[in-house]
């Protein structure tokens, strides 16, 4: 999906916001992933989806055919209002406000203040810790400025640790960067330690939720508090020193499957949104959709099974109805990746809550029927009668 700066991307049903950025030149000639994790158009290369381009037509049609359907809001470019009925999958349907913004370019203002030091691994430099589970878990909404900020990226990391605790990932294996604490020095600091940590035996998960740039048809970067960037390119070179087995990397972003420089035998990419496209967060939600999904309902409400693969299948399934939240996986491990041996719904109480219902499976089932009376029958007569 391509942008120009002060072009408002289509806006799919549900109160959105946009983790991405400003886009630079053509893209419909980059690496794609399909919503089953899948490598699209030819070989390594793919084209953008037919659908975007629909989408974008029937947006354009309906503003020409009803010019104040869409009410430009001056005090934020970019920014669209529209009341809107709409389901946010599954059971949450409501009637919200559907917000697009449009990904920032440069970002200039105030850096947030961290909230504190950057937290550090308890092994230190390096653990050699021998089939353990180590993870950065990264979030931000401030960003330089007020335009990009978001609205759940903390809540999505906060939501991601409380799933790795519930599976027994020890707190001291767990750091996790917020806001101000993900300037460009400590994410580069924290990624390199967690490619420290452990051997052939261990896991490392790196979880990102925030906001992601395109800057050509190949070059991905992460965008970090401070207005500092990772490549994907980068990122890559970052981890490639790691001696761990296995891999996850859990990308809540825009263009996520485009990072594909991560991956290597015995590695997992969950995305998202495929290379070409935007990604999108809920209020109602307080989530992105993701991590709604794959991490809230999948591990936390007990809706799936322990591995990523499970978690991804039931995400992809409840985001099906919506192509454009579709989420992408690449998967080189070849075999269940689980996270650890506890039971992540167990640390459902520790992440930061939803107003949206559990899946419709885990609720409390129905009282039973009370036993028929007189009264009852006679209703029930009448209405037949009636009829």
């Amino acid at each position: 999906m391509s942008s120009t700066p002060g072009t408002v991307p289509t806006a799919p049903a549900g109160r959105r916001t946009c983790r991405g950025g400003e886009l630079e030149g053509g893209i419909t000639d980059r690496t794609a992933l399909g919503p089953s994790g899948r490598i699209g158009g030819d070989g390594v290369k793919g084209r953008m989806r037919a659908g975007h381009w629909a989408s974008a037509a029937s947006v354009a049609l309906a503003i020409a055919i009803a010019p104040g359907a869409i009410r430009l809001l001056p005090e934020r470019p970019g920014h669209v209002e529209r009341p809107a009925a709409v389901d946010l999958g599954r059971a949450d349907a409501a009637a919200v406000t559907e917000v697009a913004i449009t990904p920032p370019g440069e970002l200039v203002g105030q850096v947030a203040v961290p909230s504190g030091p950057a937290p550090a691994f308890a092994g230190g430099a390096r653990s050699l810790g021998g089939g353990e589970v180590f993870a950065l878990v990264i979030g931000i909404d401030d960003y330089p400025g007020e335009s990009a900020d978001l609205g759940s990226a903390v809540a999505d990391a906060d939501t991601i640790d409380a799933a790795l605790g519930g599976f027994g990932v020890p707190a001291g294996n767990r750091v996790v960067l917020r806001d101000g604490q993900a300037q460009r020095a400590d994410v580069v600091a924290a990624v390199q330690s967690l490619a420290a940590q452990g051997g052939p035996d261990s896991t490392l998960v790196l979880a990102y939720a925030g906001h992601v740039r395109k800057v050509d048809r190949d070059t991905e970067e992460l965008v970090l508090a401070d207005g500092g960037a990772i490549t994907d390119v980068e990122l890559a070179s970052l981890v490639a020193p790691a001696s761990a087995g296995r891999m996850w990397f859990l990308l809540a972003s825009c263009f996520a499957g485009g990072f594909t420089e991560l991956m290597a035998p015995g590695r997992v990419l969950t995305g998202a949104a495929d290379a070409d496209s935007f990604a999108y967060e809920s209020p109602e939600l307080g989530a992105s959709f993701l991590v709604h999904h794959l991490v809230r309902e999948a591990w936390l409400q007990g809706a799936a099974g322990p591995s990523v693969q499970d978690a991804f299948a039931h995400a992809d399934a409840a985001l099906a109805p919506h192509p454009d939240r579709r989420p992408v996986q690449l998967d080189q491990l070849g075999v269940p990746l689980v996270l650890g041996p506890g039971d992540p719904s167990a640390a459902a109480d520790g992440a930061p809550p939803s107003t949206s219902p559990a899946p419709p499976d885990q609720r409390p089932p129905e009282p039973p029927p009370s036993p028929p009376t007189t009264r009852r029958e006679d209703c029930l007569l009448g209405i037949v009668c009636g009829s």
